[in-house]
């Protein structure tokens, strides 16, 4: 076969490929390759091969076409062909999990003296050799080859391979667990796809997609993790790319494992493992035995466990993975605890300390380990890699927060004007301090004009309000108590119409931040939680909050942005610190000891309440154009002499309300603010009675998890929708009310739903979490 024929030959099976028929694409180039004296056209007939079983997941198959083309290239004594040949011989040691060589092999092509050609192919040469230390477990020199393989890529303008280098750098992350850069580098992957890849193979969609769900399930956003995953898996069947089916099945595994579903996690794991052996790929068998032996420990099947994690650990040790060494001893260490087995528990000790000591995963600033928690993390320009401290958080706000402030102003703009109420009490007198450090800051290089005012007493932030001036923003810093306090004494305001038009920043100052939650991506850091919430209120992204009016006969009213609570479960929750001296189980003592003095804990009422309305169209977000002169003096004329027809006042019509007696262990009434994104069809807050059947140990459970998110209900709750509510309750004993985690005395009471009232500053990263959480 000729030089020609050949060339038609292989471009015949690279279009049956390409249409999915792989068996026919096969069968032409392996044609080709015994019947072809050409031997450019056999060296790129095995490229084909080659890139067709590493799709396929026959990686030994790979490693053979990979040395013949090596043989290939040396007869032709072509240093570029032969600089191909050895990357293809550095992938294919690569998938069969020979790190060491594929470093090897790596190495031996970027010593090569090639033409502009093989220099170009030095990237992909990079990647390979940093997928390999990862295998590894060396982060540092990963690290290095990535940011080569990145480089390359800009300097040859190739998206592919930066495509495929933000998908391992979002796998390196994951390992070090800074989850937050784990998402961020396969979305930009997916953006280069959306970008440059219509002429792409779908293949690095797919890629991209597995990446962004694995960085989902790692940060419990299961429903985006699971929506990506059956993505990449439908193109991986399409394709008939096994290796990417196996990874596929693993994660739909581990992402049933986080919702505690055994019973479907197994069979994927066993699917996957079928892949895995199939193919060659060790490194995922033991990510597939650490799985299982999570499972296992999640049902106290402990002597199952360990069995799994053993051939874990055996296939890590083979590979020379020690991460994963690392997670096998962590999981023993905890089930010999729970088994008491000291001889054995502290076996496991040493031998995790010493796979810390050598995979030296220490930060350089803090000197504490990285990788045991998410946590972001930062890469010096010599790759070392250490914690994103407080202080360079608070830098990078900072830095951020200038940028606003270098913007021109117009001759007829003013600054605007920011009034801070802050609550030098909140989170036990450190909230003064906090502030300084990480808000103040931030305001002032923005180019606001800040007044800042302290409250000194409780209450005092209700009369402030009376007293504030007009200003283009109100923030409030502090906690929920600070938080409540503020919106009460703003809508108390004979001109509360005027003011509560004036968009309002919450930063989080407080021990109790509750509608943080709608507002900021809530981070375990308190300077990172700090700083962005500051940072959003820059950036101005709003989002409307509904307000409950709780009004009594005698009071005035107080206003609230996330509900009020009234009930056994309130009750109890106000007495757990009395426990403290019981730790962890203070909080089922307390249920333990309210249930001894007295059960059933029923609460009964009267409640009256009205239907939801109908919600309004939105009001269109920018100010029409003012109508030029002529129009407007035309307009006027017309009112003059033509006076519109004054209609009729019209009499409201009578609110019907529906009464009804009630008993119930705990009455809830809460706003829709979790979600303030959602688009709903009526006006309305929810009324939820939870059950007065549950049995003393439910009790204690359902109140253990209401400790820590109150305002949810329990199974078999009666909820009903509603946009006003009246509770009348009995003259004596009726407790006390949580409104907004504040108490006060329980009485009679109607609570009406303000729709849309405020406006809240918010992130638009949370903002876009909430609406894709619709």
């Amino acid at each position: 076969m000729g030089q020609d024929q050949t060339k038609q030959q292989i471009e015949k099976g690279l279009k049956l490929y390409q249409s999915n028929d792989t068996e026919k694409a096969l069968y032409v180039w392996m044609k080709v390759l015994r019947k072809t004296s050409d031997p450019g056209g056999k060296f790129r007939v095995l490229g084909c091969l080659i890139t067709a079983h590493s799709e396929m997941g026959k990686y030994k198959e790979m490693l053979q076409f990979s040395l013949a083309q090596i043989n290939t290239a040396r007869e032709m004594e072509d240093p570029d062909y032969l600089t191909e040949g050895y990357l293809n011989l550095a992938r294919s040691n690569e998938k069969l999990c020979e790190f060491q060589k594929t470093v090897s092999y790596c190495e031996t092509c970027l010593n090569m003296q090639g033409t502009t050609v093989s220099l170009q192919l030095n990237g992909q040469v990079c990647l390979s050799m940093g997928n390999a230390y990862l295998g590894l477990s060396n982060f540092q020199k990963a690290l290095v080859s990535y940011e080569k393989a990145l480089r390359y890529a800009h300097n040859n303008d190739d998206k592919m391979l930066e495509c495929r280098v933000c998908c391992s750098l979002g796998n390196f992350y994951i390992q070090l667990k800074d989850f937050e850069k784990a998402l961020f580098f396969p979305c930009k992957a997916a953006e280069l796809v959306n970008d440059y890849g219509k002429t792409w193979s779908l293949k690095y969609r797919a890629m991209s997609q597995y990446h962004m769900s694995v960085a989902y399930r790692k940060l419990l956003r299961l429903p985006d993790a699971m929506e990506c995953c059956e993505e990449s898996m439908k193109i991986a069947l399409q394709h008939g790319d096994r290796p990417l089916q196996a990874l596929c099945l693993l994660n739909f595994a581990d992402i049933h494992r986080c919702q505690k579903d055994g019973d479907k996690a197994f069979p994927r794991y066993e699917s996957s493992m079928c892949i895995m052996s199939e193919i060659g790929n060790r490194l995922g068998q033991a990510s597939i035995y650490v799985g299982v032996g999570k499972c296992w420990i999640l049902q106290k099947e402990y002597d199952k466990a360990l069995e799994s994690l053993q051939r874990a650990q055996d296939l890590a040790e083979a590979i020379g993975n020690k991460l994963c060494m690392l997670k096998v001893h962590s999981l023993c260490e905890a089930i010999y605890r729970c088994k008491e087995q000291q001889d054995e528990l502290r076996e496991q000790v040493v031998k995790f300390l010493q796979c810390v000591e050598e995979l030296e995963l220490y930060c350089g600033m803090c000197g504490e380990s990285i990788g045991e928690k998410n946590q972001q993390l930062q890469a010096l320009p010599c790759s070392h890699i250490f914690h994103l401290s407080d202080s360079v958080l608070r830098r990078e706000a900072c830095i951020e927060a200038r940028g606003f402030g270098h913007k021109l102003i117009g001759p007829q703009e003013y600054l605007k004007k920011a009034t801070v109420i802050l609550n030098p009490a909140a989170c036990k007198g450190k909230a003064n301090q906090l502030f300084e450090k990480n808000a103040a800051p931030i305001l002032h290089l923005a180019g606001f004009d800040v007044k800042i005012v302290k409250t000194d007493y409780e209450g005092q932030g209700k009369k402030l309000m009376d007293l504030m001036e007009q200003t283009d923003m109100l923030i409030i810093a502090g906690g929920d108590g600070t938080l409540q306090e503020v919106i009460t004494g703003l809508l108390r305001r004979g001109d509360e119409e005027t003011f509560s038009k004036i968009p309002i920043g919450f930063i989080p100052l407080g021990s109790s931040n509750s509608l943080s939650q709608s507002l900021h991506l809530v981070s375990d850091n308190k300077v990172q939680h700090i700083t962005s919430a500051t940072l959003a209120i820059l950036k101005g992204e709003t989002v409307p909050l509904d307000v409950l009016q709780i009004k009594s006969e005698k009071e005035q009213p107080v206003f609230a942005l996330l509900g009020l609570r009234w009930g056994a479960f309130r009750d109890v929750a106000s007495s757990i610190s009395k426990y403290w001296y019981l730790g962890p189980l203070k909080t089922r003592a307390a249920h333990w000891f309210s249930s001894l003095k007295q059960w059933p804990q029923s609460h009964k009422a009267i409640l009256s309440h009205l239907d939801p309305v109908p919600r309004p169209p939105d009001l269109p977000s920018e100010k029409p154009t003012r109508p030029n002169l002529l129009y407007r003096i035309y307009r006027r004329l017309n009112n003059y002499w033509n006076p519109p027809i004054k209609e009729p006042p019209t009499e409201p019509e009578p609110e019907l309300w529906e009464m009804q007696d009630f008993s119930t262990l705990e009455l809830t009434v809460s706003t829709h603010n979790k979600n303030p994104v959602k688009r709903r069809e009526v006006d309305s807050m929810l009324i939820t009675m939870d059950p007065e059947t549950l049995s003393v140990a439910q009790f204690i459970a359902e109140g253990t998890k209401k400790a820590e998110a109150p305002m949810e209900s329990i199974e078999n709750a009666v909820q009903r929708e509603a946009s006003a509510a009246r509770l009348t309750l009995p003259e004596e004993g009726a407790g006390f009310y949580d409104i907004d985690n504040e108490e006060y005395e329980a009485m009679s009471v109607e609570v009406r739903l303000l729709p849309r009232k405020l406006r809240f500053f918010c992130s638009a990263e949370r903002k876009e979490q909430l609406a894709n959480a619709l």
